[in-house]
């Protein structure tokens, strides 16, 4: 009455006492049989009888959940009236203790099926309140996988436009202007603009690879000098262009993980260099710590805010700088970089403690294995072989089929364009192709997986070229069973 105790009080202190009260006052009432009963005439030793029925009843009720105190209850009760009447001259003796003692079994039957539907209805309660609270954690889930494609869906609908406006802007000056030099401008202006565009999609379509669990691991002892040579290879233009300089510490050290994921983490990382640390130098460089290796990539530029560095690397998060490129971005490259690392049985972190810039550190497991060094070298200019063959081209968009039937022609390749499998169909019965690049969506029914397969029973060696710009995984792994190269566009 005063107040309502905790569950953890009611266990340790009042159920305890509650237990005690009822047996000494199970007690008190089989004592008063015998301090009674022999006093009081048959009329009122039924009524005392009737006393003891409703005592025990009642405590059978309040006290379910105490299998065992009941039972003391009623035998202690129910026993010690059979017993009386048993030696009792009353000419109901007799039937009198048998149906105390058949009643003392019901209210036996009645308190185990009492505490059985009690605790039927408490599991059942626990029950609804966990399955309220999963479908809580179910909803919330839900929200927040909701707001994250549509941070999603918001941050590349503004970064994709950014470049674009801007390469609209550039190409309205190519086709207006007379003046040469304004011209050339305008015309890198235009190739930096898509540059960021093929830049923000790759780093979508990595990311939605990465968030499905598509983008699978081939882990292998990889030398670290492999990777950042191949890392070097591929930047080291963007960073001249960027006027910084792109290098490399010789290291002989080996990692267990895959080449192709690793680079393009460490890729991530000297991109966002390049274009965010607005310093002179990036290096690479690579230490052993334990069981790990740790593969630094280190600018000298203006380094990270104080208050970006605990979201870093969370998706769609945009440091200070990066807010204030205006070739902007998606926020993504870390998280997929992140991702990368995880997938490698590594991690990923920006080591504080350099204070001339930025450090990025991917630490990889170690290996004893000695591996050749696998890294290539870019020809920047190399031009491709010319055949004497026609290229067949499939591709359903008029302009798209245009521009890169043009594009060949340009180049001094013959080329055979046609909108859908059945028109590609004819051609193949009658020509031999040297070549055949398709489009994976061709119409609603069709895909370049039916084109390839169409023309491979034709000529079973033709080499193939798939372009989509669909990035799910299962057009994806479609796409990879052909066979072909695949080209992202744009």
């Amino acid at each position: 009455l005063v107040r309502s105790p905790d569950e953890t009080e009611t266990v340790r202190f009042w159920a305890p006492l509650g237990k005690t009260v009822a047996i000494i006052y199970d007690l008190a009432v089989a004592a008063s049989i015998w301090m009674l009963l022999p006093y009081a005439s048959d009329g009122l030793r039924l009524l005392m009888v009737i006393f003891y029925i409703a005592a025990i009843s009642g405590q059978v009720i309040s006290t379910s959940e105490s299998l065992d105190t009941n039972a003391f209850g009623i035998v202690a009760v129910f026993g010690s009236v059979a017993v009386f009447y048993l030696t009792s001259q009353s000419p109901y003796s007799v039937g009198i203790a048998v149906f105390l003692c058949a009643f003392g079994g019901l209210m036996m039957a009645v308190a185990v099926a009492l505490k059985a539907a009690i605790r039927s209805a408490h599991v059942a309660k626990l029950r609804a309140e966990d399955s309220a609270v999963q479908l809580s954690d179910a909803l919330a889930l839900a929200e927040a996988e909701r707001d994250t494609r549509t941070r999603f869906i918001a941050a590349a609908s503004h970064d994709l436009r950014q470049p674009l406006h801007a390469a609209a802007l550039y190409f309205e000056q190519v086709t207006s202007t007379r003046d040469d030099r304004q011209r050339d401008r305008a015309v890198n202006g235009v190739r930096s603009a898509f540059q960021s565009v093929g830049y923000l999609l790759d780093s979508m379509l990595d990311h939605l690879r990465l968030e499905a669990g598509a983008m699978p691991t081939h882990p292998a002892p990889v030398a670290v000098s492999g990777l950042f040579g191949n890392v070097a290879n591929l930047m080291r233009g963007s960073a001249e262009s960027a006027g910084m300089r792109l290098r490399v510490r010789p290291t002989a050290l080996v990692v267990m993980a895959d080449a192709a994921l690793c680079e393009r983490a460490l890729g991530n990382l000297v991109t966002n260099a390049i274009r965010h640390s607005r310093g002179e130098t990036i290096l690479l460089s690579a230490r052993k710590r334990g069981d790990k290796v740790e593969l630094l990539v280190l600018d000298a530029g203006g380094g990270i805010a104080p208050a970006d560095r605990a979201d870093l690397f969370e998706e769609y998060v945009q440091g200070e700088r990066t807010r204030s490129d205006p070739r902007g971005g998606l926020g993504l490259g870390l998280a997929s970089a992140a991702r990368i690392a995880e997938l490698n049985n590594g991690t990923l972190s920006l080591n504080a403690a350099w204070k001339s810039g930025a450090a990025f550190v991917l630490s990889l497991p170690a290996t004893a294995d000695r591996v050749e060094d696998i890294s290539h070298t870019i020809e920047p200019d190399a031009a491709p072989p010319k055949k004497n063959a026609t290229i067949l081209l499939i591709e359903d968009n008029e302009a798209s089929g245009q521009a890169l039937c043009q594009l060949l022609e340009d180049h001094g390749w013959e080329v055979s364009w046609v909108r859908s499998v059945v028109a590609a169909r004819t051609l193949a019965r009658e020509r031999i192709f040297g070549l055949v690049i398709t489009d994976w969506r061709l119409s609603l029914t069709e895909t370049g997986g039916d084109a390839l397969d169409m023309l491979h029973a034709f000529q079973p060696d033709l080499p193939a070229i798939v372009i989509t710009g669909d990035g799910a995984p299962d057009t994806l792994d479609r796409v990879a069973r052909t066979g072909a190269t695949v080209l992202h566009k744009p």
